[in-house]
């Protein structure tokens, strides 16, 4: 499936809004503080400018569950992101994108209310 995260990763990173035929029906976007649907994560994301510098730096998957580490500067403020994400698949297809808080080793900066 790692494949599929390769898409995902080229889809939201390059212009335009991200590739339906990548996501399941039912598909959700989970980043922790908001539960998106796949109709209103594709029309937000197709306003949204390339990404800059933008990085795989782990891709990982199985038939169930795969893990996209990548980082990235957004193209507006010029600031460096690195965003991690678990993905479910199912009938394969992305059936769900859930925002995980990626760590380099030693540094929990990047964590909610991490300590410092």
């Amino acid at each position: 499936m790692e494949y599929l995260l390769r898409r995902l990763f080229e889809s939201w990173t390059g212009p335009g809004a991200l590739d339906r035929r990548l996501f399941t029906g039912d598909f959700i976007y989970d980043c922790g503080s908001n539960i998106y649907t796949t109709d209103v994560w594709l029309d937000v994301s197709k306003n949204e400018l390339p990404l800059v510098d933008a990085n795989v730096l782990e891709i990982s998957g199985n038939q169930g569950e795969g893990r996209l580490v990548f980082e990235f500067v957004d193209p507006v403020t010029l600031l460096h992101h690195k965003v991690g994400w678990r993905v479910t698949f199912r009938d394969e297809l992305i059936a769900k994108v859930s925002e995980i808080y990626p760590e380099r080793r030693g540094d929990r900066s990047n964590k909610p209310n991490a300590p410092a």
